[in-house]
């Protein structure tokens, strides 16, 4: 157990931005990864920013400790970031 809650609530924050930052990153390799395929198409912008959306949502519903809801949009968010990678062999 931490024994301050300002450190506790640090710790928590410093994991919450890593996460973030893991995300980003897996987004924007997707993204990337699209366009360079010749993907740059109206369905991967809204996939782009249904992504960017979710993980606004996921920020606000980690502030606000609601777990399973969390976890839901952080799914959803993840099959987004596949459905980018995989939009060449669909789309």
């Amino acid at each position: 157990m931490l024994a301050s809650p300002v450190l506790a609530e640090s710790v928590a924050a410093a994991g919450a931005g890593t996460a973030v930052a893991v995300a980003a990153v897996a987004d924007a390799t997707a993204v990337l990864t699209a366009s360079q395929l010749g993907f740059a198409s109206g369905r991967l912008d809204r996939l782009a920013m249904a992504w960017v959306v979710l993980r606004v949502a996921y920020i606000a519903v980690y502030c606000a400790g609601l777990a399973k809801l969390r976890s839901l949009i952080w799914a959803v968010a993840m099959a987004v970031a596949l459905a980018i990678f995989t939009l060449p062999a669909w789309g």
